[in-house]
């Protein structure tokens, strides 16, 4: 079974291009990463709910994905991420909009990013990417989760 409320990533389908296909339709390619809100069997197929979409999954199809997790005590979400630090976009599941605002700007999973503001206070977040800030809100910032940096490891590659 698959852990819950944590960050997955698709490592292999089997040479199958009808379900290869299928699961591309909704963003599920080799190399994607997404979070696990729930997972459980029901009627002998398993529910995945992945960002806000739910898959079911047959188990003969399951056989043929091959999914890795992350731990996800290491992460936090983007709200909670110090001013002036850098931090790694471990995973997305926010509306359409933001997504696109970020992509737009070419802002994807797996970049440093750098926190300009975050008022405890409340308000929207400032983050910088490639020199470009991005205004994103506190509510889209809790859905982003984050990997916290090394002061070693502080600079945007």
């Amino acid at each position: 079974m698959v852990p819950e409320n944590v960050i997955g990533r698709v490592e292999h389908i089997d040479n199958d291009e009808r379900i290869q296909n299928r699961l591309g339709k909704l963003g599920f390619t080799i190399g994607t990463r997404f979070i696990i809100k729930r997972s459980g069997i029901e009627g002998g197929k398993i529910k995945l709910t992945c960002n806000d979409i739910m898959l079911t999954i047959s188990r003969t199809v399951a056989k043929k994905i091959t999914i890795t997790t992350e731990k996800v005590c290491e992460n936090i979400t983007l709200d909670k991420a110090e001013v002036e630090d850098y931090v790694r976009i471990a995973a997305i599941d926010t509306g359409w909009g933001v997504t696109y605002q970020l992509t737009q700007a070419g802002c994807r999973v797996g970049d440093l990013i750098y926190i300009m503001k975050n008022n405890a206070s409340g308000g929207p977040l400032v983050i910088r990417y490639k020199e470009n800030p991005i205004t994103i809100s506190r509510g889209a910032a809790r859905k982003i989760v984050v990997v916290p940096k090394k002061k070693t490891e502080n600079r945007l590659q």
